[in-house]
C-alpha cells in the first residue's frame, strides 16, 4: 500500500515525496515502509534541493524494483547562477555544491559523496563542466573486480577530478565525450568516454558511445571497455524500432536488445522486444548465452 503526490507552487518550487509499506511473510519483525520527500527550487539565478528516501530492511516492492534495502540517503544541492554580460559567448556560468549522505538502517556510514562543480552553459548551445567530487565508501567484505583482481573490505577514501563537453542537442551530431582521474578503492582509475548522437535522416538516428577506464589496483591492472551502438528508426509518428547492440570487455559479454512499438491507438500500444547474450570467449561466432522474446499489449478503457 503506498500515497504519493506531487506538489508544485508558485513558478519554481515542487515538492514530491510517497509513502509505501509492505507486509510478507516472515519479515514482520523488521521494518517495512519506505518513503521519499523533495524540496526543489529551481530559479535562475538559485537552486536548492533537499531530499530524504528510506527503504527499511523488510520491505518488498513486489510488483516494483528495488536496488538496495535498508537504508537513508539525504541528499542536499545548491546553486548559484550568472548571467555576464561582459562575455557575450556565455549563457550562464552555475557554481554547484552537493553532500550525498548513505548510512544503514542503524545510522552507520555506508556511503558519502561530497561534489563541487563549475558548469557553463554557451549561446551556442553547448555547455561544458568541470566537477570534483571526494567519495566515501564502506566495505562490509572484499569482492573480485575483475577475474583475478579483488579489492578487501574496509574504508576507503576516492577525491577525482572530471571534466565534460557537451555538443547542443539541435546539430545534427551531438553528444559529450568526458575525462576523469582519481583514487578508486586502494588504487587509481582514468576514466575517458564519448557517447553521441547523428541524425541520418529525419527518421533515422544513430547513438554510438565508448568507455575506457584504465585501473591500476595493487592486486593488479586492467583495462575495461564498454561498447555501445544504439539505433532509431521512426516508420511514422506512433511506429518505431530501436536496436542496442553493447560489448564489454571486461564480462566479454556480447549483448542486443531489438523494440518494436507501435501505438496503435491514442494510449494503447503494442511492444514486441527481442534481447539475447552471447560469450566472446570461445573461437568462432560468440555462443549464445540467453535469449528472450517478449510481447507486451495494452489498451485503455475509458469510462
Amino acid at each position: 500500500l503506498g500515497v504519493d503526490a506531487n506538489l508544485a507552487f508558485f513558478q519554481n518550487l515542487t515538492i514530491v515525496g510517497y509513502y509505501a509499506g509492505s507486509r510478507t511473510r516472515g519479515l514482520d519483525n523488521r521494518r517495512n515502509d519506505s518513503y521519499r520527500l523533495r524540496f526543489d527550487y529551481d530559479a535562475d539565478r538559485l537552486g536548492v534541493q533537499l531530499e530524504q528516501l528510506s527503504v527499511g530492511e523488510g520491505f518488498r516492492p513486489e510488483a516494483g524494483f528495488l536496488r538496495r534495502t535498508n537504508f537513508v540517503e539525504t541528499l542536499a544541492q545548491l546553486r548559484i547562477s550568472r548571467r555576464p554580460r561582459s562575455l557575450p559567448s556565455i549563457r550562464r556560468i552555475s557554481y554547484e555544491a552537493a553532500l550525498d549522505y548513505i548510512t544503514d538502517g542503524d545510522e552507520r556510514l555506508e556511503n558519502r559523496q561530497a561534489r563541487g562543480t563549475v558548469r557553463t552553459e554557451m549561446q551556442s548551445g553547448d555547455s561544458w563542466s568541470v566537477s570534483y567530487t571526494r567519495d566515501f565508501e564502506f566495505l562490509a567484505r572484499g569482492f573480485e573486480v575483475v577475474p583475478g583482481t579483488f579489492v578487501p573490505g574496509g574504508s576507503y577514501h576516492s577525491p577525482a577530478v572530471r571534466g565534460n563537453y557537451t555538443l547542443g542537442a539541435h546539430r545534427r551530431i551531438s553528444g559529450d565525450v568526458s575525462a576523469a582521474h582519481g583514487d578508486f578503492y586502494d588504487g587509481r582509475r582514468t576514466d575517458l568516454a564519448y557517447r553521441g548522437r547523428a541524425e541520418i535522416t529525419s527518421r533515422l538516428s544513430v547513438e554510438p558511445g565508448i568507455s575506457l577506464n584504465w585501473v591500476d589496483l595493487p592486486g593488479g591492472g586492467f583495462t575495461a571497455t564498454l561498447l555501445t551502438t544504439r539505433g532509431t528508426l521512426s516508420f511514422t509518428p506512433r511506429m518505431l524500432a530501436a536496436a542496442l547492440v553493447q560489448y564489454n570487455s571486461t564480462s566479454r559479454l556480447f549483448s542486443t536488445n531489438v523494440r518494436f512499438r507501435w501505438e496503435y491507438r491514442p494510449l494503447s500500444e503494442v511492444f514486441l522486444v527481442y534481447s539475447d547474450g552471447r560469450d566472446t570467449l570461445g573461437r568462432g561466432f560468440p555462443g549464445l548465452m540467453n535469449r528472450g522474446v517478449t510481447l507486451k499489449i495494452t489498451r485503455l478503457l475509458r469510462f
